[in-house]
């Protein structure tokens, strides 16, 4: 509840522009009342952070299975990159404050919340390496680039392409069909 609010807050109004009396009126609530589960609005942000690090990482979790059977390789790739970098994207950016507070409201607030960012990428990043690595196995594609400057070119692009979309043209982004445009444009297949 308390997480929620603040995370619509931040998101509409920025770090430095949002406060726990913000917070709480916006809930109906006493400061005490927040006081009992943060000691600060950086322990409330850091939390909303966390919280996108944990969807990551319970994303990353969970298993994918390959149709290795596939008669067109190449089209069979696309398609599980795309599904791969769409659970990413979905894990992270869960709704449009979610886009706002981890592109455009966190970087360089504070050296804690970017340390937590760099890990937030990292993940991401290693997420799909290890998928383009796998895939690269499966024979389901030949990679002439180190996969890894392809995963953090190609999670760029999406992320880019996501924020563009949401702070440019103020729509709802379709992940899916973003994902999928950052992997033809990345890949070039």
């Amino acid at each position: 509840m308390i997480l929620d609010a603040a995370k619509t807050l931040f998101a509409q109004n920025g770090y430095h522009h949002t406060n726990i009396d913000n917070i709480c009126d916006q809930l109906e609530i006493s400061r005490g009342t927040v006081y009992l589960y943060f000691n600060n609005r950086k322990d409330v942000f850091l939390a909303i952070v966390e919280e996108a690090m944990e969807r990551l990482k319970a994303s990353s979790a969970r298993t994918k299975t390959r149709d290795k059977r596939s008669k067109d390789k190449a089209a069979s790739f696309r398609d599980l990159a795309g599904v791969e970098l769409t659970r990413t994207l979905e894990a992270l950016f869960e709704d449009e404050p979610s886009i706002r507070i981890l592109l455009q409201v966190a970087p360089g607030i504070h050296p804690e919340i970017d340390a937590l960012l760099r890990q937030i990428d990292d993940l991401a990043v290693d997420r799909f390496t290890s998928f383009l690595r796998a895939s690269q196995k499966d024979g389901l594609v030949d990679l002439d680039i180190d996969p890894r400057k392809i995963a953090v070119f190609t999670i760029g692009g999406a992320q880019k392409l996501v924020l563009d979309t949401v702070v440019k043209r103020g729509k709802k982004p379709d992940i899916a069909s973003l994902a999928a445009e950052s992997i033809r444009m990345s890949l070039g297949r």
